[in-house]
């Protein structure tokens, strides 16, 4: 007899001890799930969570080496805020601040090279009131490739005519990895004579914009210079002015084309 009740006895203490795990298992999920109703984000945190979710799903083949570490940084950065249940609101508004400019500035290993032609570079820098952009000069547009070892046609663009973008020449979707151009101008405006060489482009990581050297014979080939401008107005800014655009500048590229000389008839020299 006091071996069953002994046996009765533990079989009772196993069942309790079953019974108490399980209703302590289902106390922690539903505290489990209560912290999670409890902690609803506000506005801030569940804009940085959806911008971190957005940067996620972008692709490192699809950018430049350079720019994609500074938002996998940024990225980083976010992700320990966000994880940060005691972050204030500001410190998750910066993190967002700095996410979105560095996705902002992120460089495709495509990019749309452009450039705006003009009468002459010097009299740009001088902020000359002669200075002007010229429609109608056409280029052609030319990428080495290495398996062929030869130059291949990508494009030929001519400088717009139009009042608004007077002289801009745009391409499109230039390689920025192991992509070297051949820039040469085929059709002067009016008035203007042809560079007596071309242009070699090349994406510079370090700047992360167009390097381009002048091939040819140097004095007769005009140089590319790139100054500040406005987005919106187009006004060329001087550098020691660029901070005070906030955001509204980009880096534009300008090439000069050198007027026609005219010389005088040989008999005039005998009068």
């Amino acid at each position: 007899m006091k071996l069953k009740s002994i046996l009765k006895f533990a079989v009772v203490l196993v069942s309790v001890f079953q019974i108490f795990s399980l209703l302590n298992v289902q106390a922690v999920e539903h505290y489990e799930v209560k912290v999670v109703k409890i902690q609803n984000e506000n506005v801030f945190r569940s804009t940085l969570r959806e911008l971190i979710a957005e940067t996620e799903t972008r692709i490192l083949g699809n950018y430049t080496p350079l720019s994609w570490a500074r938002v996998q940084s940024a990225l980083i950065f976010a992700r320990n805020v966000y994880g940060n249940r005691s972050a204030t609101d500001v410190q998750i508004n910066d993190a967002i601040i700095l996410l979105r400019a560095r996705l902002n500035e992120l460089v495709p290993l495509r990019v749309e090279f452009r450039f705006t032609k003009t009468n002459d570079y010097l009299y740009l820098s001088m902020g000359h009131e002669n200075f002007k952009h010229l429609g109608s000069a056409v280029f052609m547009l030319h990428r080495w490739h290495e398996a062929t070892n030869e130059w291949m046609y990508i494009e030929t663009a001519t400088s717009s005519s139009d009042n608004h973008n007077l002289g801009l020449v745009a391409f499109e979707y230039l390689l920025t990895k192991n992509g070297e151009y051949r820039l040469n101008e085929l059709q002067a405006p009016e008035g203007f004579r042809l560079p007596a060489g071309y242009w070699v482009v090349m994406w510079d990581d370090a700047t992360e914009h167009f390097a381009i050297e002048a091939r040819g014979t140097l004095s007769l080939v005009p140089a590319f210079r790139g100054f500040y401008r406005s987005v919106s107005t187009n006004e060329i800014i001087d550098n020691s002015a660029v901070s005070d655009y906030d955001g509204d500048i980009e880096l534009h590229l300008y090439v000069g084309n050198f007027p026609e000389i005219v010389l005088p008839a040989f008999q005039e020299y005998l009068r």
